[in-house]
């Protein structure tokens, strides 16, 4: 997984960049980049259940933001650690819509060590953009 961290785009937060060749795996690598930055071994995540995770939204920058603040609901509501398994995006009539199959676990605190809390996504920062063949997706998050 590459992921970067940013230094100085926010001082009380954590920002960091994804960049892939195409859509659906930029999605997933921001997941799997929350997930990196939260724990210490996010290795330790064992695909024991399955989720399924709709999100829509009119621009595909507020699309990510609503991915990733999924993934962080499930954890601090249900206590699982969710990884994406397969995600397609989609163009409908209000805009774009994201189905994910995620795979996780509940939190194991035994098995899983955290570095921080992450509580949400900021919409400060936030894009998503393409320059020829590379998406880049940066974000911030507040922890």
């Amino acid at each position: 997984m590459a992921y970067e961290l940013l230094e100085g785009l926010s001082h009380a937060d954590i920002a960091f960049r994804v960049q892939h060749d195409d859509l659906e795996s930029l999605f997933a690598e921001g997941a799997r980049a929350l997930m990196a930055i939260m724990m210490e071994n996010p290795g330790a995540i064992h695909p024991t259940m399955d989720l399924d995770i709709l999100c829509e939204d009119e621009a595909i920058d507020l699309l990510y933001h609503e991915w990733l603040s999924e993934i962080i609901y499930y954890k601090d509501a249900r206590r699982l650690l969710l990884l994406p398994h397969s995600l397609d995006i989609s163009p409908f009539e209000r805009g774009y819509r994201l189905r994910a199959l995620c795979r996780g676990e509940e939190i194991d605190r035994e098995r899983h060590y955290f570095r921080v809390d992450i509580k949400a996504v900021t919409l400060h920062g936030l894009s998503v953009t393409r320059d020829g063949e590379v998406w880049s997706a940066t974000a911030v998050i507040d922890v």
